[in-house]
Parts: structure tokens; sequence; C-alpha cells
């Protein structure tokens, strides 16, 4: 119940899809709190949000000095994700940033938030957001139409 009402806190009634993906932001950051306390999980997780979902795990586990599957380890028991699924939706969740304040070319949007190519960005984009980039592109609107707000 608790997580509920969070959850209606931050997504009833937002303007936009920016104010939605900042309320998502809120949830996920409050969800967060619980491994803080371990140490160096909540520094890992913000240097891959630092970085925008662009940075290896072998880079994070020379800097933190935890082997790769220990990160794993902690990741998957404090965030429910792995090291590489909190990238992925880190570097998408840049993306759908960046396609809100500039609806340029896709190719151009995958390639700024460090997708090695076309196919990986769909591919990425439809496993986290559920539809393609190019379906998300022709139904933005829909954010943005009173009639679908919460």
């Amino acid at each position: 119940e608790k997580s509920y009402n969070l959850n209606t806190v931050y997504l009833v009634n937002r303007k936009d899809i920016e104010d939605l993906v900042d309320g998502l932001d809120k949830i996920f950051i409050s969800r967060l709190s619980d491994f803080c306390a371990v140490k160096g999980v909540g520094a890992m997780t913000n240097k891959i949000l630092m970085h925008s979902g662009n940075i290896s795990i072998r880079d994070i586990s020379t800097e933190f000095c935890y082997s790769e599957k220990h990160i794993r380890r902690l990741f998957l028991q404090y965030v429910g994700v792995s090291p590489k699924n909190f990238s992925r939706i880190v570097r998408v969740n840049y993306a759908l940033r960046l396609l809100q304040n500039n609806a340029s070319k896709l190719i151009d949007t995958a390639a700024q938030a460090g997708f090695f190519d076309q196919p990986h960005f769909n591919h990425d984009f439809r496993m986290i957001c559920g539809l393609s980039p190019k379906e998300y592109m022709q139904n933005m609107s829909l954010f943005y139409n009173d009639a679908f707000k919460m």
C-alpha cells in the first residue's frame, strides 16, 4: 500500500511526458534508498546515471574494487535488476529525454544516447518501453492529451 501511495503521488495528473518521467525517476530513487546503506551500491548507480548508462561493468568493477559477479549480485539484491539492465534502462531514459527535447532523426538520437547502432537502439527501446522508437514518436501526442491523463 505504501508503494501504491507513492506511485499515486508521483504519477497522477502529470502535465506532460517530461513531468511523467520526472515522477517515475522519483519513484525509482525512493526505492533505491534501501540499498544506499550498502557500501558502494548507491555510488555505483550514481556512476551509471552520471554516464547516462554508457559505462561498462568492468569500469565500475575496477573503480569500486568489486568483482563483476559481486556487483551483479548486489544489483540483483538491492536494485532488482542486473547492472547491465539498469544501464540499459538509464540509456533508454536518456534517449526518451533526447526525443522529447529535440525530435531529430532516430539514428542521431541512438548515436547520442550511446547505442552501437539503430537495431540495438530499437531492441532496447522496445524491451524497456514496449513499443518501437518510431511507434513512440508517432504516438507521443497521446501523452499530451488530457483525455488520457490519469
